[in-house]
């Protein structure tokens, strides 16, 4: 019986080391960071301030014919 705890709490204990990480590679961050963490506005206004100007460079580029 002691057996079977062991390997739940095992699992569960995988099970939550693996969220953790797969929702910090799926956001982008580095692996041992807060995944609940929000970035701070700063972060936000130049990662949507670099699409804007890459999505306005592939409008333009497309507004030439090239």
């Amino acid at each position: 019986m002691s057996a079977i705890k062991k390997l739940l709490m095992a699992l569960a204990i995988g099970i939550v080391i693996g969220l953790w990480f797969g929702i910090n590679l799926g956001k982008g961050q580095p692996i041992y960071n807060n995944p609940f963490h929000e970035a701070s506005l700063k972060h936000r206004l130049i990662e949507s301030g670099g699409d804007m100007l890459e999505k306005s460079g592939k409008a333009l580029k497309n507004s030439l014919g090239n």
